[in-house]
């Protein structure tokens, strides 16, 4: 099974061509970052691409901004299109979140982390894939947020695997955890020997076996000491000429899960965005077996959006006329003097957070 992750920062840029992006991947499931869309702008061409299931989370707070999507593959692996999808973190699939009582979580601090559209869980089976966008450091508030986003974050992949699932977490995770992942280690940091005490490096550190945790950096597990690996640059000063970068778009193995590790590569050949996409094959070792053929689309599925119905159906009504039986007739022309009604356009602000790594 071949999986990639890419924040596009905005899927937008890829109209009229969505299907062939994602054709060219040849993947069975494909994750993006910052989409920034919403629901109500959610265009068909990126809702139900052919021959994909598509799995949105939104941001409900600001519009144009943030928000992940799953593409799983109806042609490919049987383990592709999932049983389920689900956005957020406050879920249940795989498990309910669990807190220690000494996190402190309000369930309006939960609401409004998943207000952002930052998660979306598929359960494919043999594991749960966490496809996610974790916030970005551009203030002393956002900091505080984006600490407690991941510990909410390792509090649903403990639950998970406390039921028994293996997980595989996918996306921009915001954060460079190794020296060799960053271009200027010795800038991040005054004294490069606290390098792992940075609270958010600290996290993703003990996500992972080497700190305690139980997933592994499929890429380090296969290229532990390549050099000059960054997934994202600066367009602002044109770093990605000069390869100047971060490694901070990560997918990570349930411990359980790296026998099957075949292969992970980032495609720094590919651009359209300031990131370039990371992937990785997963032998289907020992998975149990399950039918694929004919299967309908899962709950969660894109394409059973209520907003995406209704698109649908005034779409159709454009070319319906009262009184007229053809489908495509013009519209009558109004009469002389009456202004011709057009739809309104909808803006989507597009925002972007500065990243401290």
């Amino acid at each position: 099974m071949r999986i990639v992750t890419w924040n596009v920062n905005s899927v937008r840029s890829f109209r009229g061509r969505f299907k062939s992006v994602l054709d060219s991947f040849d993947a069975d499931i494909v994750c993006l970052q910052e989409t920034k869309l919403n629901r109500n702008g959610l265009e068909e061409e990126f809702a139900v691409p052919e021959g994909y299931d598509a799995f949105y989370a939104f941001s409900d707070s600001v519009s144009g901004y943030s928000g992940v999507a799953t593409f799983a593959s109806r042609t490919r692996s049987k383990f592709a299109v999932p049983l389920r999808g689900e956005a957020g973190l406050l879920g249940s699939l795989g498990a309910e979140m669990t807190f220690h009582e000494s996190d402190g979580f309000t369930e309006e601090e939960l609401v409004t982390m998943d207000m952002e559209g930052r998660v979306m869980v598929t359960d494919h089976g043999p594991f749960l894939l966490i496809n996610v966008y974790v916030p970005s450091t551009g203030s002393l508030e956002r900091f505080d947020f984006k600490l407690r986003f991941c510990l909410a974050l390792q509090r649903r992949i403990e639950a998970m695997r406390a039921a028994g699932r293996k997980v595989v977490l996918v996306g921009d995770l915001n954060i460079s955890y190794l020296k060799i992942d960053h271009c200027a280690p010795e800038k991040e940091v005054r004294d490069v020997t606290g390098w792992y005490t940075h609270p958010a490096r600290h996290w993703l550190r003990s996500m992972l076996r080497v700190g305690g945790g139980h997933l592994e950096d499929a890429f380090r597990v296969l290229h532990p000491t390549e050099l000059h690996a960054f997934t994202c640059w600066s367009q602002k000063t044109s770093a990605r000429e000069t390869n100047y970068g971060v490694r901070i778009d990560h997918i990570l193995v349930d411990e359980h899960l790296v026998e099957a590790l075949a292969d992970s590569a980032i495609l720094s050949e590919i651009t359209g965005s300031d990131h370039c996409p990371v992937r990785v094959e997963l032998r289907e070792v020992s998975w149990s077996d399950r039918p694929m053929e004919c299967r309908p689309s899962p709950p969660g599925c894109a394409k059973y959006l209520p907003e995406l119905g209704r698109k649908r159906q005034l779409s159709l009504a454009r070319f319906v006329v009262p009184g007229q039986k053809e489908i495509g007739q013009k519209r009558p022309k109004p009469p002389t003097g009456m202004p011709l009604k057009t739809p309104e356009k909808s803006l989507m602000a597009e925002s972007s957070m500065p990243a401290l790594y």
